[in-house]
């Protein structure tokens, strides 16, 4: 990939992103204290923003649906 391409910054996002999501489910599981579900909640939003920013809406998507159901139960 040439260093000034726009899949590049695709690609690690979708590195980083990947692996934020593992790091937060397994804190999820093991702790389930406000903090950790908290951080993870914002490090989703987060995520879902820096999709948005790429253009990448099919992810966008994908990241946001678990929010919205997580709005919608918690209210």
């Amino acid at each position: 990939m040439e260093p000034a391409s726009g899949t590049r910054v695709q690609f690690i996002l979708l590195a980083i992103g990947a692996s934020v999501s593992a790091i937060a489910a397994g804190a999820i599981a093991v702790s389930r204290r406000r903090l950790i579900l908290r951080t993870a909640f914002a490090c989703a939003v987060t995520l879902t923003l820096a999709y948005a920013v790429t253009s990448m809406w099919l992810l966008v998507f994908v990241s946001a649906l678990p929010l919205w159901w997580a709005y919608k139960v918690a209210a």
